[in-house]
């Protein structure tokens, strides 16, 4: 996205933890993202009602909490790139159960 100046934001979609923050900062470490700002998506308080028009609203809600201009900007559906340990898995509209399985194993 950088590299073809798409504008984009960084999010963490799951359940705060005391070690989410040094997660987070080993990612950015690894990935060279050290200067880039990455949001945590609190599942509690915007919970997965699966589904994409559920997963367009729920990303909706989220960004126009963290972004006072998204309210009259035109937002495409949440694009989710699924890592696990450093590597990707898969890019995807939509995350299903079978998708946080695999995080659990």
């Amino acid at each position: 996205f950088k590299e073809n100046n798409i504008d984009y934001y960084i999010v963490d979609n799951q359940l705060y933890r005391s070690d989410v923050d040094s997660k987070i900062s080993r990612f950015q470490n690894k990935h060279d993202l050290r200067n880039e700002l990455i949001y945590l998506m609190d599942i509690n308080k915007y919970p997965n009602n699966s589904g994409v028009f559920n997963a367009k609203r729920r990303y909706k809600d989220f960004m126009n909490d963290i972004c006072e201009q998204c309210d009259t900007l035109p937002l495409g559906y949440a694009h989710y790139v699924l890592l696990k340990d450093g590597k990707f898995l898969k890019s995807t509209y939509g995350v299903t159960d079978d998708d946080i399985a695999v995080y659990k194993n």
